[in-house]
């Protein structure tokens, strides 16, 4: 049975190791999909990241494209920043779309600061099915109309 509210999807990422260059970008690039035929659709998106305190200086970026992440067809959505531990979000997104592309940059601005993590979270508006019991009632609504009509007509 689907959420109402719509479902919510974490990607985390956790760092293994660590990010020594500061000033160097790390880049993580990823497409997500909504099932085919599930009748879904994207709803919003948020990003945060975690760092532990006392080491600022790490900003998490989320572009979010649709079309792929470069070239013909390609839109940038909209750009999510965390910075030092910071959450933002949620972004609506707009109706219809399936399927994202997603560009997660990490960026150290100090060379003492620590990054633990990242999450985004998608949430999904879920394609809107009756539930049996409406659909029943519908069905013996009909079946009494087709009745009260042949009784009519005899």
């Amino acid at each position: 049975m689907p959420n109402p509210a719509g479902d919510v999807h974490r990607f985390a990422y956790n760092r293994f190791g660590p990010l020594v260059s500061a000033g160097a970008p790390y880049v993580l690039a990823y497409k997500v999909s909504i099932a085919p035929g599930s009748g879904a659709t994207f709803k919003d998106i948020s990003l945060g990241s975690d760092v532990p305190a006392g080491t600022a200086g790490i900003t998490v970026t989320k572009d979010i494209f649709t079309g792929d992440w470069s070239g013909p067809g390609s839109v940038l959505l909209s750009t999510l920043t965390s910075i030092d531990g910071s959450t933002a979000g949620p972004l609506p997104v707009p109706a219809g779309i399936t399927e994202l592309f997603i560009l997660d940059t990490v960026t150290y601005t100090s060379a003492t600061a620590q990054f633990s993590s990242f999450t985004n979270t998608f949430t999904q508006t879920p394609k809107l099915v009756p539930e049996p019991s409406a659909l029943l009632g519908l069905g013996l609504l009909g079946l009494g109309g087709l009745i009260s009509k042949t009784r009519r007509r005899g």
